[in-house]
């Protein structure tokens, strides 16, 4: 079972993949801004952080360039999430220091696929 952090600025969401990652065994926890999900990182080292791009007041971008330059937290996975499509918006994931990257609009399956896959890094 791994300790997975969902960073969502919508409640509805967070809910959705706290049940389908909690019911796969996984133990989910979902705060709703970034700010929120660098003190909860710090205070319980997820084993994977399930990352919106787009949220307002700090971009999940922002989170994951502070994340990469924490060295206590430099090389944890972060998959980041998001509902906008282009090959511009993943190269920044990657340029930021995401892991991998899917769509919002996911379902359960694929995202306990790419979750499991994630954490078999």
């Amino acid at each position: 079972m791994a300790k997975i952090l969902i960073v969502d600025d919508e409640s509805l969401f967070l809910d959705i993949y706290e049940d389908i990652l909690n019911g796969a065994g996984h133990n989910a926890t979902g705060v709703l801004s970034g700010e929120l999900a660098l003190k909860c990182v710090q205070a319980n080292q997820p084993d994977l952080i399930l990352l919106d791009i787009l949220m307002p007041d700090m971009s999940g971008l922002e989170v994951i360039r502070h994340l990469r330059a924490d060295p206590s937290v430099s090389n944890m996975p972060i998959l980041a999430i998001t509902s906008l499509k282009g090959t511009s918006l993943y190269d920044e994931i990657y340029e930021a220091g995401g892991n991998g990257y899917i769509s919002k609009a996911v379902n359960a399956k694929q995202l306990i696929n790419r979750v499991n896959e994630m954490l078999a890094w």
